[in-house]
């Protein structure tokens, strides 16, 4: 019975390892991609040319290339997580400020 609870906890400290090392990775993707979908979105409002009534020039990224969605890059159970807490956390705000204050 001791081994068996050894085994488990060095087992629990490499679970936990792993989950902290896939937490840094996807925090890094993410990263990532917001910086290029950043960097789109301004490189949408940039034109090479010259832009006025006919349009000579054309805009620095075509608009075909879109931004990068994040649930591509991050499993959908995570990226769920981050939008609902998120969501439930502006909500409380929300509702936290605009509720007339207790008397």
């Amino acid at each position: 019975m001791k081994e068996w609870e050894a085994e488990k906890e060095r087992f629990a400290g490499n679970l936990s390892w792993y989950q902290e090392v896939l937490n840094e990775l996807y925090f890094h993707v993410l990263a990532r991609v917001d910086e290029y979908n950043t960097l789109v979105q301004e490189a949408h409002h940039m034109y090479v040319g010259v832009k006025g009534i006919f349009n000579v020039g054309s805009p620095l990224v075509p608009s075909s290339m879109k931004r990068l969605p994040l649930k591509k890059y991050v499993p959908a159970q995570w990226y769920d997580t981050i939008f609902y807490d998120g969501y439930y956390l502006g909500y409380n705000e929300g509702y936290e400020r605009a509720r007339p204050p207790r008397p």
